[in-house]
């Protein structure tokens, strides 16, 4: 999916896409967006959606280590993919 944003409106496609080749779960890690526009597109492409930001700036560390323990989880369990801004 390299120079796409999954995100981005119009995109629903492309979610499509990664569900038909096995993923299941979108691990988000960016800071949360205003709307929840995407979270109700991954639900509509039968995926399971999870935020967990992990951007010390905008994120209590404490709040980011917290989260650790799910992240790992959901990896553990593979069939993710998973989206940052760099």
């Amino acid at each position: 999916m390299r120079g796409r944003t999954m995100s981005g409106r119009g995109s629903n496609w492309l979610l499509a896409k990664v569900r038909d080749v096995g993923v299941k779960v979108i691990i988000d890690l960016r800071t949360a967006d205003h709307t929840d526009r995407y979270d109700r597109n991954v639900a509509e492409a039968g995926l399971e959606y999870h935020n967990l930001p992990i951007d010390s700036r905008n994120t209590d560390v404490h709040q980011i280590i917290g989260s650790l323990p799910l992240l790992f989880e959901l990896m553990d369990n593979g069939g993710f993919y998973i989206g940052i801004v760099v």
